[in-house]
């Protein structure tokens, strides 16, 4: 998965078609490593997308929606008062290389004209955006290297150098004849090896498609050595059509898809070498690099922001944990309380018994039934009716302790209850909207401190997400919350009392309700229900046979200070079905 030199040279084509000529109107930098130019002509407006990212380092017009920062960053500013107004004049590239140059006519700080340059290097880890003047010297760049860079110097003021050339054959330069034997001559390599080791501009994908092409294997394991004649014939008839394309602006966007939905890669031409994955074709590059780049990124995002919440919960549940276990040790200390209070019944009976100074006192236990003779550890500096008042108030004291240490233990295992139910929320997460949802509910239950007034604000402003939907075979609607928050709202004000509530039995998962609209509904629509309450529990990847409660709503209560999602119910029923994820994803609604 790369954008290689060809793919580059393809893209520059098609933006020159629309980008010369165009206004910078307003500049935003959204991320560090992004830069995104809003472009204007008449009858053609486009926002336009720069990035050196390490992972997605691209140009090519975006519809994607960026959130920039309060302060605009250093370089932003800077780019603001050289490019605001400046007219792009020429998209340009060197031969096959992976570099792009833009420039842009404007005026300098005198009023007079000079041409400026923005250079976008898209080179993997060692991408870049670079700024420089009419004369090639640098302004200022994303990344910066030094005088201690051997290679080159990439610092304000230097002159800017292109990076190192490769030794690779240049299709453009050297044309397609002798190719294919340079090839043949790379040694025992699989041919999609010797491709990328020998030609210029071609990524991975592009030379295993090519080997699939020619030698019609999808993981091309055969060797150079064991190519014949004709293979290398069908080779250089191949990289001569490739060299036609070029020269022709001739080119196919596709992605390839996965039958999971996840994005494989993306070309300029089919990739068939992955076999049953989906090729979605696009009418333009730009169009190609923004879903698949926008997805990816997307789903980047919401894994991050799932990893940060899960971090805090397990956090959470780490400290809930040891809180815990140092309550149990002190209520075990609290078990023999009552010999505390027998202790001082016994010293209080026998005051006259006890000698002055002494440290024990041996006394009959009339709660013994044998009434045999028992020894009380005493404090020597206390008198005997002293030593009893202390082991009474150790009694109260230990017998208070208990009664809250018993509250505390049963308040954490509560705690650990719906931090688990806000576990399965996240791990079920679909889009950023349901993390901030989850997000907004830890931090109204205190979990997470600290919240701006700006993201409250923001909080209220967005309208809250729907639950899932869902429509039986018969025909009969199904919602299933996507958080606790969303699960009380479902069941205790959305739902009619007829309805039908479902929920994994004894474990976390989501709220379910069955709209029956005031008819009966069918035991397959029981049934259905059923199973999208166990794919939506923690209990969905089991595989195996989970038990799932149903009542009517009206069963369904909330007790008092009970935390986001939790209730309780009664007359309900029980059904054991298997979590079916296939049948829920084909109920579900678009």
């Amino acid at each position: 998965m790369a954008l290689d030199g060809i793919f580059l040279r393809f893209l520059i084509n098609e933006l020159k078609n629309d980008a010369v000529g165009c206004r910078v109107d307003k500049i935003y930098q959204p991320a560090k490593d992004e830069v995104v130019l809003l472009l204007r002509k008449k009858g053609f407006s486009a926002k336009m997308l720069m990035s050196s990212n390490t992972v997605s380092a691209r140009i090519g017009f975006t519809n994607a929606n960026f959130e920039n920062p309060a302060v605009p960053p250093m370089l932003c500013m800077l780019l603001r008062k050289k490019l605001v107004g400046a007219r792009l004049a020429a998209i340009r590239q060197p031969g096959l290389e992976r570099v792009c140059f833009i420039d842009f006519e404007t005026t300098d700080d005198f009023g007079d004209d000079c041409v400026l340059t923005v250079i976008l290097e898209i080179m993997g880890r060692c991408s870049n955006f670079i700024l420089c003047d009419d004369k090639g010297r640098i302004i200022d760049s994303i990344r910066r290297t030094d005088a201690s860079d051997t290679v080159r110097i990439l610092m304000p003021g230097a002159k800017y150098q292109l990076p190192p050339p490769s030794d690779k054959y240049d299709l453009l330069l050297s044309g397609p004849s002798g190719a294919a034997s340079l090839i043949a001559e790379s040694g025992d390599k699989k041919l999609s090896d010797a491709l990328l080791d020998t030609m210029q501009g071609m990524c991975p994908g592009v030379c295993r498609e090519i080997s699939f092409e020619i030698l019609n294997e999808k993981w091309d394991i055969t060797s150079l050595q064991n190519t014949t004649e004709n293979d290398i014939k069908n080779l250089d008839d191949r990289i001569n059509t490739l060299y036609n394309n070029i020269l022709s602006d001739e080119f196919s966007p596709c992605i390839a898809v996965a039958k999971n939905g996840k994005m494989l890669d993306f070309s300029y031409m089919p990739l068939h070498f992955y076999g049953d994955a989906t090729i979605s074709k696009y009418n333009t590059l730009s169009e190609v690099l923004d879903a698949f780049y926008t997805r990816r990124d997307m789903d980047s995002s919401l894994s991050a922001k799932k990893q940060e919440l899960s971090r805090l919960i397990s956090n959470t549940r780490s400290r809930i944990l040891r809180r815990i276990d140092a309550q149990s040790r002190e209520l075990s200390a609290t078990k023999d309380c009552e010999q505390k209070r027998i202790f001082g019944e016994l010293i209080k009976a026998n005051l006259h018994l006890i000698e002055k100074g002494a440290d024990v006192c041996r006394v009959p236990n009339y709660y013994d039934e044998n009434c045999s003779e028992i020894e009380i550890p005493l404090k020597a500096e206390l008198s005997g009716s002293a030593n009893a008042a202390r082991y009474f108030k150790e009694y109260r004291k230990a017998c208070t302790a208990k009664q809250l240490l018993s509250g505390f233990i049963e308040d954490g295992k509560k705690e650990l209850g719906y931090l688990e139910t806000v576990s399965d929320e996240l791990y079920r997460a679909e889009t950023s909207q349901d993390i901030a949802e989850i997000k907004s509910e830890l931090a109204d239950s205190g979990y997470i401190k600290g919240q701006s007034k700006a993201s409250s604000r923001k909080k209220q402003m967005s309208a809250p997400s729907k639950p899932m939907a869902f429509t039986t075979t018969d025909g009969f609607t199904v919602l299933a919350g996507k958080n606790n928050r969303q699960n009380d709202t479902l069941t205790l004000k959305t739902a009619s009392k007829n309805d039908i509530w479902f929920h994994i039995k004894s474990s976390a998962g989501a709220h379910v309700i069955l709209v029956t609209d005031g008819k009966t509904p069918p035991e397959s629509s029981l049934e259905e229900a059923a199973i999208i309450a166990a794919v939506h529990s923690s209990e969905g990847n089991s595989g195996a046979s989970v038990a799932v409660d149903y009542c009517e709503v009206k069963r369904v209560k909330k007790p008092p200070s009970s935390p986001p999602g939790a209730v309780i119910y009664d007359k309900y029923s029980t059904a054991f079905v298997t979590p079916d994820k296939e049948l829920a994803e084909k109920l579900r609604k678009c």
